[in-house]
């Protein structure tokens, strides 16, 4: 359910500015350099959580319809529990708190806006193949070491909630290890924007 518009919003908001010339006024303003990476990644994490949230959305209702036009009595069953609603709406912000982070960091060593969006290409394709593999898994046979692991313990996570599965230890962890992933990639962002040879590479 990753998007791929928060590309555009990620490479615009680094590299466009400075195809822009806007770049250069906002680092002489009278603010920190972690106010403006602090903004342009909220603006980031905004429009990836809105694209998951309105995939998961197009999902679900696709889904409906499609039950409805078979004539199978099995809607009800699409309903999903309430606690699996919210993990999987509160697991889409923490995925995107940390590819947020990473797409911001990618992009900003950038000189144009197609080389960013170039960069980011194939780290926004990764999600859709982890998804892909992750199917061969056997459901309840999942090494519990998984859900340690950033990206990967989201979509396991989402494929059990989706599933009306609800595992408190699977979600507790896999809440725990995205924050502290989207944590460091925030600071590897800042430490990044901090640098003039990163954001003015010739």
């Amino acid at each position: 359910m990753w998007g791929g518009s928060n590309i555009h919003v990620a490479a615009d908001q680094t590299v466009g500015e400075k195809e822009h010339g806007t770049l250069e006024l906002l680092l002489t303003a009278p603010i920190s350099r972690l106010s403006l990476v602090v903004g342009k990644y909220l603006t980031v994490v905004l429009a990836s959580v809105l694209s998951q949230w309105l995939c998961l959305a197009a999902f679900l209702l696709g889904l409906a319809a499609q039950l409805q036009l078979a004539d199978e009595p099995t809607t009800a069953a699409l309903i999903l529990p309430l606690p699996n609603l919210l993990g999987v709406l509160a697991g889409a912000i923490l995925l995107a708190a940390f590819l947020a982070a990473v797409q911001i960091s990618l992009s900003l060593p950038a000189k144009s806006v197609r080389e960013a969006q170039a960069l980011q290409a194939s780290f926004a394709l990764a999600p859709i193949l982890l998804w892909m593999l992750i199917q061969n898994f056997p459901h309840g046979r999942v090494p519990f070491y998984m859900f340690f692991v950033p990206v990967i313990n989201n979509l396991l996570l989402n494929r059990e909630l989706l599933m009306g599965m609800f595992t408190p230890v699977n979600m507790l962890v896999t809440f725990l290890m995205c924050a502290l992933a989207a944590a460091l990639a925030l600071r590897w962002a800042t430490h990044r924007f901090n640098q003039e040879s990163v954001l003015f590479r010739q």
